[in-house]
């Protein structure tokens, strides 16, 4: 079984509601338990975290906590172990795959160069910042393909873990 929002919410009368697969997970019911008066805003800060096809996948890792948090707010903290246990059993043990691990690093990979790119434009001072600079740029084509090329190996790697409607299932299943 791999983790994805068909298993885990439903929406009965214009609102999401758990499901019964939710409760018998033991990491995602440590949720519920710990955070009765917010558990469907942790569930979301901790499903869309990990999801691969979530609207936040493209968000920056290193500010997607934050938006994260302000979309989903509550009295939780996501480095809470409950939260943490949860994000890494549902992203270790459920979702990713080798080709994500591939992609997650050169998604990395290319926000370290848009990084550099502005901390190196920002320090222009002479013919040397500017050598450095253009190297720089000239890694851009290259990881730009690689992230491309991580990217549709993640997609055709997801597609092929699709079973019967529409449901997909772990990538060592």
């Amino acid at each position: 079984m791999s983790i994805n929002s068909t298993n885990i919410f439903e929406i009965q009368a214009r609102k999401v509601v758990l499901n019964k697969n939710v409760l018998m997970i033991p990491a995602l019911k440590a949720l519920i338990e710990k955070y009765p008066g917010c558990y469907l805003n942790v569930l979301n800060y901790v499903y869309f975290t990990v999801d691969p096809s979530s609207p936040y996948d493209n968000y920056p890792e290193s500010k997607k906590p934050a938006k994260l948090m302000a979309d989903f707010p509550g009295k939780y903290n996501p480095q809470d172990k409950e939260i943490t246990e949860a994000i890494s059993w549902c992203k270790d043990d459920m979702m990713e795959t080798p080709e994500d691990r591939l992609y997650n690093a050169a998604k990395q990979a290319a926000e370290n160069v848009a990084n550099s790119l502005v901390d190196q434009s920002k320090k222009i001072s002479g013919l040397k910042d500017l050598d450095n600079l253009m190297k720089c740029l000239k890694s851009v084509q290259t990881v730009t393909e690689a992230l491309g090329s991580t990217r549709k190996a993640r997609e055709t790697a997801r597609d092929s873990l699709k079973v019967r409607g529409n449901v997909k299932k772990a990538y060592d299943q």
